[in-house]
């Protein structure tokens, strides 16, 4: 009832435009639908002050240097109880191509980067958690493996970023077992809740970083 009182925002949804060749998917488990050129990622409702972080991987196809592409973003939500759509169109994020040495060089904001690394964490621990549970837990170690391949390199000089690593190579290393029920739970839970942007506030659950620590 407290959340219905303090509800602002319904039926939120993110629409990316993507260019010709690009392809993206989303970290996290809110529901997605659209087409080749066009991604829609479903919020839902949102509270007064709440807050939700979108984390987008971009495959792109292969481009001359100093090549652009454009990305374009619009918000599109509607006020409790109202029939009219409401929209937000987001300044174009320009994606330019350049060699492997400028982007090496290139200055990386670490409080942004460090929110990536975590959506990204928390998305692996999830996608690996639920097929272990399914039965599939070779398939979660070969998921692990290959996502650690690009996971390691981009967690360098991003803080908190060894213990990451770390902790994924742990969850790597056992997950081709079965994993308990509770175990399993806590881990499927708190990831789903970190990448909605939500608070875990059940008392005598275990500390955050079930492998080890995040």
């Amino acid at each position: 009832l407290g959340a219905a009182r303090t509800t602002t925002v319904e039926n939120l949804v993110v629409h990316v435009d993507l260019p010709e060749g690009v392809q993206a998917r989303v970290y996290g488990t809110a529901p997605l639908s659209g087409s080749a050129r066009e991604l829609r990622i479903v919020l839902g409702a949102m509270a007064s002050g709440g807050q939700r972080t979108v984390v987008l991987p971009l495959h792109f196809p292969a481009r001359r240097e100093h090549a652009e592409l454009v990305l374009g973003v619009r918000l599109r939500w509607q006020e409790p109880g109202a029939q009219d759509v409401r929209e937000l169109v987001l300044p174009p994020c320009t994606v330019g191509f350049a060699n492997g040495q400028d982007v090496r060089l290139e200055a990386r904001d670490p409080l942004l980067a460090s929110v990536v690394l975590q959506h990204w964490y928390d998305h692996a621990v999830h996608t690996a958690m639920a097929q272990n549970q399914t039965g599939d837990g070779q398939a979660a170690a070969d998921y692990l493996g290959r996502e650690l391949h690009w996971f390691e390199r981009y967690s360098q000089f991003v803080p908190q970023g060894a213990e990451r690593v770390a902790s994924l190579r742990r969850l790597q290393q056992s997950v081709h077992r079965p994993y308990a029920p509770r175990a399993a739970k806590e881990a499927l839970l708190g990831s789903y809740k970190r990448t909605r942007g939500e608070r875990d506030l059940r008392t005598g659950r275990p500390e955050p970083g079930l492998f080890g620590g995040w």
